[in-house]
């Protein structure tokens, strides 16, 4: 069991468990809200909790593997409730990350980079998750991002600046912690010293509005008209807009202008203006990407059908 005293100085609050004889929290979100892990049965068999602070009882996160061994840890609370850790996959050992996003679902396997383990060290108030995932073999980890838009996790090291000067000589091993506006305490080793050292990354400071543009029905060998995305910097400084490409199999079936410059300013914005012009009969799908700002990669999926 685990016991908290109210600020007003009103007796020990007790936050029941799971139905053993142990609790640990390791995290307390601005509405009261706990996340932990108990034990479901004696003092051990730990699973991952979230504790609402709402007179509900004690929520099980469980695990991935269906058995009573099996465990799983909190590491990371925000604000919203959602959870992340890790959880066995089995009965015994081979713990893949999770993220539990408090909206009625199961917690969320984030996978690997190919091998057996991973684990979730934070989230931050956008639900990303920052921490590590095993490469194939099992003989080296990366620090892993996870934004909460659908994609699978993203090696920390891809993000990176392409002309940032550590970039080639540094490794990133693992994501500590992630804060709300997206930037990640990461740690990495410097191949020029073999030393393993501290690394601050700056989150991606572009955002794209919308994420998806639907075109539609377009006769083939016909343009559409044009639907806009805007680019915007969301941050104090100016940005490099590095890249805008089409990518994907329909990639040639749209086109775009864009009056974005390669250095966006302070606050600033600039618009990328997206044709349909479908060749032949049928679906097609397409990304336009986005690159810059320090943080990789940002995609609105187009999708649209020639007739």
């Amino acid at each position: 069991m685990t016991k908290l005293r109210n600020n007003d100085g009103s007796p020990l609050q007790e936050i029941p468990g799971l139905g053993g004889y142990s609790a640990g929290p390791c995290c307390l979100n601005s509405s009261g809200q706990v996340a932990g892990s108990a034990s479901v049965s004696g003092y051990t068999h730990q699973h991952a909790f979230f504790w609402r602070n709402d007179g509900s009882p004690t929520y099980d996160l469980g695990t991935f593997a269906q058995d009573m061994l099996a465990q799983s840890l909190a590491n990371g609370l925000n604000d919203a409730g959602q959870v992340a850790g890790w959880a066995f996959t089995r009965w015994s050992g081979q713990e893949h990350a999770f993220v539990w996003l408090n909206n009625g679902t199961p917690i969320r396997d984030l996978g690997t980079f190919g091998g057996t383990e991973s684990m979730s060290n934070d989230i931050n108030s956008s639900g990303q998750v920052t921490g590590f995932a095993n490469l194939a073999g099992d003989t080296d980890s990366r620090a892993f991002l996870w934004r909460n838009d659908g994609t699978a996790i993203q090696n920390l090291a891809t993000l990176i600046d392409p002309l940032d000067p550590l970039r080639p000589y540094i490794t990133l091993t693992a994501g500590l912690f992630i804060n709300n506006q997206g930037n990640i305490l990461a740690e990495g080793v410097d191949s020029r010293t073999g030393h393993t050292g501290l690394y601050h990354l700056q989150g991606t400071v572009i955002t794209l509005t919308p994420r998806s543009l639907a075109f539609g029905q377009q006769r083939i060998n016909t343009t559409s008209a044009a639907k806009t995305v805007t680019v915007k910097n969301t941050s104090s400084k100016a940005v490099a807009v590095t890249n805008i490409a089409l990518a994907g199999g329909a990639a040639g079936q749209f086109g775009f202008t864009h009056n974005c410059p390669k250095s966006l300013a302070a606050y600033a914005t600039c618009t990328v203006r997206v044709v349909f012009k479908p060749t032949t009969k049928g679906a097609k799908s397409a990304a336009l990407n986005v690159n810059g700002g320090g943080g990789g990669l940002r995609t609105v999926t187009l999708t649209g059908t020639g007739v």
